[in-house]
């Protein structure tokens, strides 16, 4: 290392004197008195509270600012003259931050705030420090409002009379990785809704327009590559939705989630006495405070829902796990508002329509199905050179085409929106806008997809099943996009496949043609001979697409299959032999213990156990000898797994039984009751637990529940208009 590096290296050390490092090991045990005790007892102390304590340089007054300890900070801050207690609460630390942005990190606590605001000698110091920044260019209220500080923020929305917080100067957009970043959209992205809504109904509803400039640096050129408003982004944000944030939870967080209450979260966003904040009504257009006298209109909650939502509430603050459940469904309630706040400020520019394209024509394939088969190799790169070659003459044939219509603001909005949100499985804020605008479910992009194509293109059943109630679905699944594709041909392509929680490939396979069947079955039926610029039909899609997971399938079930089969016959030896040493012997030819109940149940449940084991292992056997043909894994194969499962459950669950049996026969126990109980409770427990945990039972019960449902639901509706 050359001298010059060393010197610039020393220049960047810090040295700790023993004081220093006393005061961080009091500091690093969170014991604040015998960290203030320190500097109380130290000759230097006003010396020492100017001495950076950590590696980030952050002061005493910074550390305790940080912790939230008020009656230390005033203690510390009282050791000092009142002409240096300025300059302590002004100093920043290496990031630029005073002890007032430290304060706002962890805690939001208003009397921390007073309380160092309290040490300004005037009103323009105070103001001077809520104005100073730090190297994001964030001030103290942007740093409160970014980690969801709300009491805090309305607080300081109260001391700054008669204006209150103005964007102009305490929102400006901080700076984040080169890039200037609004404050509504850092508040989002740190899941501070409330924040967010606070903001945009007291502050600036105009903060709402504003947009984050995603760049992308080409060697010495910038090049913008998208302009992210606040609610494109939190079309992106899956986990601030119930619908796709609550997916990973189990039983019991699922179950304490759906107790929560649904209302009363909004009383957060209130004023209150304590901050004795004042709402500030601003214009749209214009930074001038309208009628500052609205009063706060209370949410209309009612009795049931307050008192509900008073005992969850004390609930959360007594138990940890309850309060990290709260603020999850908490976040999800202030994010749907926000969503409505949004749609209701752009109003304007959700009210410009851009027309709807013409429609591709139908393509009709006159190929052979031998075709296909070359098709198939040229999907797989067998032949690289054809297969590149004929890439880039599409893509030089799509750069000649010109554009449907010019890619304004308009049609980036609505893409970048309702199109991320379908494609992010995000329901709520799909309902939302098409709640409020009915026809932006019409919308078609430039490359001629519509809101259909995109559910399907990344397999989003709820997207798909909330169109499909809709009167526009018809003519939805009549729109071909400018790949020559229909909504048929999004369903067998695994584009942007993505694998299910299924056990095993056989099922994710059948939910692949469930998807294709389904739309199969309400597109026009000429569609189902529609080939795509590729010259392929959506059935030559599927079967290339789906080629190797096919494959996967086919080995999957085979094992499976013989594996079952295995200890089915196990199964089939075992109750067999014991039918020929039945406990007690015989007595001329009949069983001893015949008269016994206990040898009943051991005669049945062998019986059955003998019966359901030597089905099951017909039913493997007849997966071994199928042909596996892409269709059959639609409902035949599966089918077939799911009743030889069953069937192989209960003979281990009869064989359970029938030993248990064996043993109360055995040692005597019928006349004790309990013992009994016991011994068939552990032996029903044991094998259903083992039966629910290893194989997917309940998918069987499920649909067949359904198949139920959709059969006898019509017909119930017929008998009771013929009984009218």
């Amino acid at each position: 290392m050359s001298e010059k590096e060393m010197e610039a290296s020393n220049k960047e050390m810090i040295t700790f004197s023993d004081e220093i490092v006393k005061a961080q090991k009091e500091a690093a045990a969170k014991e604040w008195e015998c960290f203030v005790d320190i500097f109380r007892r130290n000759d230097r102390k006003e010396e020492l509270l100017f001495e950076p304590l950590d590696l980030v340089k952050n002061t005493a007054i910074h550390v305790l600012a940080r912790s939230g300890n008020k009656q230390c900070l005033k203690e510390l801050l009282q050791m000092l003259p009142k002409t240096k207690q300025l300059e302590a609460l002004r100093k920043p630390n290496y990031e630029e931050n005073t002890p007032l942005h430290e304060a706002v990190l962890f805690h939001d606590d208003p009397k921390m705030v007073d309380l160092i605001m309290g040490f300004m000698p005037s009103q323009p110091d105070k103001d001077a420090l809520l104005e100073m920044k730090n190297n994001q260019n964030e001030t103290v209220a942007f740093r409160a409002a970014r980690y969801g500080r709300l009491r805090v923020i309305k607080y300081l929305h109260g001391k700054l009379q008669p204006r209150g917080l103005q964007s102009s100067k305490h929102f400006q957009p901080n700076i984040y990785g080169g890039r200037e970043r609004p404050i509504l959209h850092t508040c989002v992205l740190n899941f501070s809704f409330g924040a967010a809504i606070w903001l945009l109904k007291n502050v600036d509803k105009s903060l709402a327009k504003e947009k984050f400039m995603v760049q992308k640096k080409e060697k010495e050129n910038t090049k913008i590559v998208l302009q992210l408003t606040c609610l494109k982004l939190l079309a992106k944000m899956q986990l601030a939705f119930e619908s796709t944030g609550t997916l990973e939870m189990g039983l019991t967080k699922r179950l304490l989630y759906e107790l929560l209450p649904e209302d009363g979260y909004e009383s957060e966003l209130e004023d209150d006495a304590e901050n004795n904040s004042v709402k500030i009504a601003r214009d749209e257009e214009s930074s001038q405070p309208n009628d500052g006298n609205k009063k706060t209109t209370k949410s209309k909650v009612g009795v049931f829902s307050r008192i509900n939502y008073a005992f969850w509430k004390h609930a959360k603050d007594r138990f940890s796990f309850i309060g990290k459940i709260w603020d999850q469904k908490k976040r999800h309630k202030f994010a749907e508002q926000l969503v409505k706040l949004l749609l209701d400020i752009d109003e304007e520019s959700w009210k410009q329509y851009p027309l709807v394209p013409f429609n591709e024509p139908i393509a009709l394939s006159l190929e052979f199905p031998g075709n296909v088969t070359e098709k198939k190799e040229d999907m797989k790169l067998i032949n690289r050179v054809e297969k590149e070659e004929r890439v880039k003459k599409l893509l030089e044939d799509k750069k000649s085409k010109k554009k449907l219509y010019s890619d304004d603001k308009v049609g980036i909005m609505w893409k970048s929106t309702l199109f991320m949100a379908a494609a992010s499985g995000i329901i709520e804020v799909v309902n939302l806008i098409v709640g409020k605008y009915p026809e932006a479910i019409s919308y078609v992009n430039e490359d001629g997809l519509n809101i259909l194509h995109v559910a399907l293109k990344y397999r989003q059943l709820e997207i798909y099943e909330f169109i499909e109630k809709t009167s526009a679905f018809e003519l939805l699944t009549q729109r071909i996009s400018k790949d020559k594709r229909t909504i048929l041909h999004q369903a067998g392509s695994m584009e942007y496949y993505r694998e299910q929680g299924l056990a095993g490939v056989a099922y994710q396979l059948q939910c692949e043609l469930e998807w294709y069947h389904r739309v199969r079955e309400k597109i026009p039926k000429q569609y189902l001979m529609h080939a795509d610029e590729d010259g392929l039909t959506a059935g030559d899609l599927l079967d290339i697409d789906h080629a190797e997971m096919h494959d996967e399938a086919k080995q999957w079930m085979k094992e499976t299959a013989q594996s079952c089969s295995t200890v089915a016959v196990l199964i089939a030896g075992v109750v067999f032999a014991a039918a020929y040493a039945i406990p007690g012997g015989n007595e001329g030819g009949r069983p001893v213990l015949r008269t016994s109940s206990a040898f009943r149940i051991f005669t049945i449940m062998d019986v059955v156990a003998l019966a359901t084991s030597l089905g099951s292992v017909v039913m493997f056997l007849s997966i071994l000898t199928s042909s596996f043909d892409l269709w059959e894994f639609h409902r035949a194969l599966p089918r077939k797994l799911k009743w030889g499962f069953a069937m192989l459950f209960f003979s281990l669950i009869t064989t359970m039984l029938a030993f248990a049996a064996t043993i109360l026969l055995t040692i005597h126990m019928e006349g004790n009751k309990s013992s009994t109980t016991l011994a068939y409770s552990l032996a029903f427990v044991i094998v259903s637990i083992f039966g629910l945990t290893q194989f997917p039972l309940y998918k069987m019960v499920e649909d067949q529940v359904k198949a139920m449902k959709k059969w006898c639901g019509p017909k119930s509706t017929k008998s009771r208009s013929n009984k009218s």
